[in-house]
């Protein structure tokens, strides 16, 4: 009996180490802040780890490279049977062997392998910038995910807040229309209002379960992960911040971006490929040297006799003179030439794009200030504005016309303030990311 009273609560004991090891997992993924979400995709996004294997393939070529200097060595044997009048009355077989140990070195070669080594450490510098290029990716996509899902969240507050006034307007032209204040028209109208506000907040809470799961995708979290987002509070400090001066945020993306670091390699690498192929014309001179040796049992002399006899070094160098390659060499300098031509418009391209992204968020973001602090100041004139009619419509003042204009303004109104803010932040925050700034939103990161 103690036996199974053991065993029993051995399971039970397993069982809830899994069940509490499971529940601190899901808690893991519960109201993650920005941070947290920034933090999460650059350690496990699949194209960051893509890049992060192509940046240590890029090491290898550059080992290799470095190893092209050493010479190869190399160890064989040969060994096989001869026959001698094989058709004739004395036919006889023998066996033989041969056994040596060759080295080839390279002592010029027109500088192909140190420019070979250059060439692969440019092309490892590249790959490292084009790392930090997929994570400037996917710090972008998860900021616009998670700030969609902010704006959501703000959207159900406030069509929340414009349903529980139309529901109150609903209850209180009822009982007007019971005691004969309002017509049935005009109930009609209040009833509409209030189906309309209703299905405008199931549908903004279906947006905010959509982008919610948008953003979990984005992170690649696994299906079977409960994923629940912080909503920081913004303030309006952080909206109103004053900007640099528009060159300076060019100056800097220029200097931090990767991408244009990744151009600037690139035009390195097509460079030094120039020069690998210029090598071509070039003669090469190598060195070769082997220590050889044979056995072969038609002679008497035993095994060792014969492979001391038979030992034997060699050495030469060997030297090719490039006189007529059927335009190979041309062809690869000329290439080469396009290949550098090609990467200066490469980074003539990314310098327009950072010019074009930096003017674009900057105007943005100070027509977003500056429509947020309108918006704000509309709003405020259209809460005043529907807290006098509602209670003049209340006591017969106001008709239901006026009413739910009103009701429709003071929506306008929050909507307007809610998306000035987002287009402030996102616009803002973008331009931290081309500056290499921190990304922050909100107070709880």
């Amino acid at each position: 009996m103690k036996t199974k009273e053991i065993i029993l609560a051995s399971v039970l004991t397993v069982a809830t180490a899994m069940t509490a090891t499971a529940q601190n997992e899901q808690s893991d993924f519960k109201n993650w802040t920005l941070t947290q979400c920034l933090d999460y995709a650059l350690e496990h996004n699949i194209d960051v780890l893509h890049s992060y294997v192509s940046e240590q393939k890029a090491k290898e070529d550059l080992e290799f490279s470095k190893q092209a200097f050493a010479p190869n060595i190399s160890a064989g044997t040969q060994q096989g049977y001869a026959y001698e009048n094989m058709l004739g009355p004395n036919n006889q077989s023998a066996y033989n062997a041969s056994y040596g140990i060759n080295l080839s070195m390279p002592i010029f070669n027109g500088g192909r392998l140190l420019y070979s080594k250059k060439q692969n450490e440019v092309i490892l510098e590249m790959s490292k910038e084009n790392t930090n290029s997929s994570k400037k990716d996917i710090q972008t996509s998860v900021l616009y995910a998670y700030l969609q899902v902010l704006y959501d969240h703000e959207t159900v507050n406030i069509n929340q807040k414009i349903y529980e006034l139309s529901d109150a307007e609903y209850e209180r032209s009822k009982a007007m229309y019971e005691v004969g204040k309002i017509t049935k028209s005009a109930l009609a109208q209040v009833a509409s209002q209030w189906a309309s506000n209703k299905y405008n907040l199931t549908n903004s809470k279906n947006n905010l379960r959509t982008d919610i799961l948008a953003l979990k995708q984005v992170l690649e979290l696994n299906i079977t992960t409960e994923f629940s987002v912080a909503f920081p509070e913004i303030s309006d400090e952080e909206i109103l911040a004053p900007l640099p001066y528009m060159l300076e945020i060019y100056n800097t993306a220029m200097e931090q971006m990767p991408y244009v670091k990744a151009a600037e390699k690139e035009i390195e690498s097509a460079e030094i490929g120039k020069k690998i192929a210029q090598a071509q014309w070039m003669p090469t001179l190598n060195l070769n040297a082997g220590l050889n040796s044979s056995y072969n049992t038609m002679f008497a002399s035993s095994l060792g006799e014969q492979f001391k006899s038979n030992l034997g070094p060699t050495v030469g160098v060997t030297l090719n003179i490039p006189l007529y390659d059927q335009r190979a060499a041309l062809t690869s300098v000329n290439k080469a030439k396009l290949n550098i031509d090609q990467s200066k418009l490469n980074y003539q391209q990314v310098d327009k794009e950072i010019s074009k992204n930096v003017e674009t968020l900057y105007v943005e973001a100070l027509n977003a200030q500056d429509n947020y602090i309108t918006a704000k100041e509309k709003l405020g004139y259209a809460q005043e504005s529907y807290d006098l009619v509602a209670a003049q419509f209340n006591v017969g003042m106001k008709n239901t016309i006026d009413m739910l204009t009103e009701e429709k303004n003071l929506f306008q109104a929050e909507q307007e303030v809610i998306q000035c803010r987002y287009k402030a932040v996102i616009s803002i925050q973008l331009l931290n990311i081309l500056q290499d700034k921190e990304i922050k939103v909100g107070n709880n990161n």
